[in-house]
């Protein structure tokens, strides 16, 4: 048997996203690519589409020998990233079903899209969600066939413009959170993919220079490199340990030597590097002003503070300011904003409350605040020492000056998901005339998913099971600033929780369906018994509304994985490739089972009295059934006493044949070692008394080997004629 390793890499976009002019084709390559679907661009070299429009290559390096690479960057070349695979040397790749695949005899690298998804973890006692990925991107597997020499996997690297941040463990006790102001309750949060990660950002600017016709670099992130899980074939994990030498242009993912020696094959090692502008860890700033410093480069006017919240709980009153670094003064300050518990993650922009002049070469803090009894966390990275500073303060009016403490730790090194846009300096030189001419540009309104629920197919009473080939209805309740119209697809994914929002469509643990203006809702693609029933769904009938209401109705397919830990995922996107989704846990797939004859009728031939074990005449010697079941199942089965022209033949179950009795012994394996007897009330036939499941759609085959005896005595010649019955079961 050939033993695997898979090393899986993740590479997500953000919206501003673009190539390297060294390596990267000219737009007119990459005219009819798609957006997550990969596209020949020549033959060796390949591109596709971010959510946001981005354009992603892969390709074989054009040198003696050839390997694959990676290509990507930021901010029209300004920084970018350059990965090599130097584990295949191969020119051309194989290309199917949206992946890219190179191989040699010991290994195999493979290339696809993946989508954005939303991590759900237990920290400290709270559910905590993560955004990872947001604007999709590419992964790649490195598989290899044997086992691995060296437990270190490095990929040189190349990079121009960027800084490489460590994030380390909040606490050394329990990394994934942090008590910072001692009062016993946590109030710092991060992911156990972001410990032991990095965060990448630009070497030295950060903003929003778009109404000075430069670029948004928001807080100057440019994406994250997420900490490697690593997992064997029995689901046994480990955490790898990253690292990335700047000096020699190295990264490397190393996994412990004896954990790999007593791991069951194959094992996949799981780094992603995600295009996220926001910071990897939130942390609770009710009553905390929270913020970081940055320089501003020219003299500006402030317009906007545009911050990352993520409101849980409760109504939340929150605002930004601006102070300056050098004496704490108050600059400016902005509108406050009320928000609901949504749990939704987004950007907000909140408008600067007059013009305050910015000056060239001057630090100032960018901060938020947010309101007593809620949790509205704001996220951050750990970066430079002393960016971030922060000051106890009970809501309310701004203090001038604020009192700036570095109360996180010696180091205090958080660079907050905070920025803020502004415009040029106006001249003070007098006119006496004026001709001005105005435009605007309406900025797009992300679209929210604000409810939706599992639903009865009458659509009048909501659940939380589901049983396969059972028509039910998803509803889902969408709302745009920019109207319905703006909506160019809703997608809803039924999965079990151990299944990838991004992973493939499976008939057993995930089914995808698909709303757009064109097409209604379509149901999962090939000869799944997933279905849907389209005469039955909705949308909604004024799509110049802002809010509208969508129904789904689908039915699960016969093998729907029996599990009481179902997902149901919502996504709606607009035609700016801005998106919101939501999630819901806790959804049971009660168990489903089928049962076809495939032999209907069997005999034994012409026996004689005290006859024993007497086999059927079937070349196979076998009663076949056809079992389908979306999980595991038994087999039982039961008779009567048989018929000969109005005579009975007693059917015995206790070994012992006395005048007039017969007896069937079955097994499923065919042994007379481990049979049991058929009786008149259905009994689980041996080897069948648990078989794992699912099956496949189409059902697993099995055979039920039966044995006739015969009494010595008391029955009248001629053919005997019965029943006998076979049964699936939940196992």
């Amino acid at each position: 048997m050939k033993r695997y390793i898979v090393l899986a890499i993740i590479l997500a976009l953000l919206p501003v996203f673009a190539f390297l002019s060294f390596t990267c084709p000219g737009d007119t390559q990459f005219t009819g690519t798609e957006v997550l679907t990969i596209t020949e661009l020549n033959p060796t070299t390949y591109g596709f589409k971010s959510l946001s429009g981005d354009k992603i290559e892969i390709g074989s390096r054009r040198h003696s020998p050839p390997q694959p690479y990676l290509n990507l960057s930021k901010w029209d070349g300004e920084v970018y990233l350059k990965v090599d695979v130097p584990y295949v040397e191969q020119e051309v790749p194989d290309f199917y079903d949206n992946r890219l695949m190179w191989s040699n005899d010991a290994y195999e690298v493979e290339f696809y899209p993946k989508e954005p998804e939303v991590i759900a973890e237990v920290i400290a006692g709270e559910e905590i969600r993560f955004r990872q990925n947001e604007e999709g991107g590419v992964e790649f597997d490195l598989v290899l066939k044997d086992k691995p020499a060296t437990n270190v996997f490095s990929f040189p690297i190349e990079t121009e413009g960027l800084k490489f941040y460590y994030q380390p463990p909040l606490h050394p006790e329990h990394p994934t959170w942090a008590d910072t102001d001692g009062d016993g309750t946590p109030d710092v949060f991060t992911s156990e993919w972001v410990v032991g990660s990095y965060a990448v950002y630009h070497e030295s600017k950060q903003g929003d220079y778009t109404q000075l016709g430069g670029k948004n670099y928001k807080t100057g992130k440019a994406f994250h490199i997420y900490r490697p899980k690593v997992y064997d074939a029995k689901r046994n994990e480990i955490w790898g340990e990253l690292n990335i030498d700047e000096q020699r242009d190295i990264l490397t993912v190393t996994v412990e030597q004896d954990w790999l020696n007593n791991a069951v094959y194959p094992v996949v090692i799981d780094p992603t590097f995600g295009y996220d502008s926001v910071g990897g860890a939130e942390a609770h700033t009710a009553n905390e002003i929270a913020g970081s410093w940055f320089t501003c480069p020219e003299n500006g006017i402030a317009k906007s503070l545009t911050i990352y919240v993520h409101p849980y709980y409760g109504t939340t009153y929150f605002k930004g300011a601006i102070y300056k670094k050098s004496d704490n003064s108050l600059v400016a300050q902005t509108e406050e904003k009320c928000f609901s518990s949504d749990y939704s993650a987004r950007w907000e922009t909140f408008n600067i409350i007059d013009s305050p002049s910015l000056s060239s070469n001057t630090d100032y803090y960018l901060v938020g605040w947010a309101s007593d009894g809620t949790y509205c966390p704001m996220h951050f990275d750990c970066t430079e020492p002393n960016t971030g500073a922060g000051d106890f303060e009970d809501y309310g009016d701004w203090p001038d000056p604020w009192s700036p403490g570095w109360n996180w730790g010696p180091n205090c090194n958080r660079t907050f998901s905070i920025y803020c846009t502004y415009t040029t300096q106006p001249s003070s030189a007098p006119s006496t005339e004026a001709s001005p001419t105005g435009d605007f540009t309406l900025q797009n309104a992300a679209p929210e998913v604000t409810d939706f629920s599992l639903y009865e197919s009458d659509e009048t009473s909501t659940t939380t099971q589901m049983t396969p080939q059972t028509e039910y209805a998803v509803k889902i309740d969408v709302e745009d600033a920019n109207t319905l119209e703006d909506i160019v697809q809703i997608k809803v994914i039924l999965k079990t929780n151990a299944t990838a929002v991004t992973a493939n469509d499976e008939a057993t643990d995930k089914a995808t369906y698909l709303w757009t203006p064109s097409g209604g809702w379509q149901g999962p693609s090939g000869s799944s018994t997933w279905a849907i029933n389209s005469n039955a769904c909705e949308q909604p009938s004024d799509f110049t509304s802002t809010s509208g209401t969508w129904w789904l109705h689908f039915t699960p397919g016969k093998v729907a994985r029996e599990s009481d830990a179902w997902d149901i995922y919502a996504k709606v996107t607009d035609k700016q490739s801005a998106s919101d989704d939501m999630i819901e846990w806790g959804y049971e797939m009660l168990w489903y089972g089928e049962l076809i004859a495939v032999d209907t009728s069997y005999e034994f031939g012409t026996v004689q009295l005290n006859a024993e074990n007497v086999t059927i005449t079937d070349s196979d010697g076998a009663i076949n059934v056809t079992t389908i079941a979306n999980g595991n199942y038994k087999l039982a089965s039961k008779s009567a006493n048989w018929i000969n022209s109005g005579y009975e033949a007693t059917l015995d179950w206790d070994a012992i044949l006395t005048t007039g009795e017969f007896a069937l012994k079955v097994d499923g394996s065919c042994s007379l070692d481990t049979f049991n007897y058929v009786r008149d009330t259905y009994t689980t036939i041996t080897d069948f008394d648990s078989v794992p499941g699912p099956t496949a759609e189409d059902g697993d085959n099995r055979g039920i080997y039966q044995w006739l005896c015969v009494a010595s005595e008391g029955l009248l010649p001629g053919t005997y004629n019965g029943t006998y019955y076979v049964q699936v079961a939940n196992g």
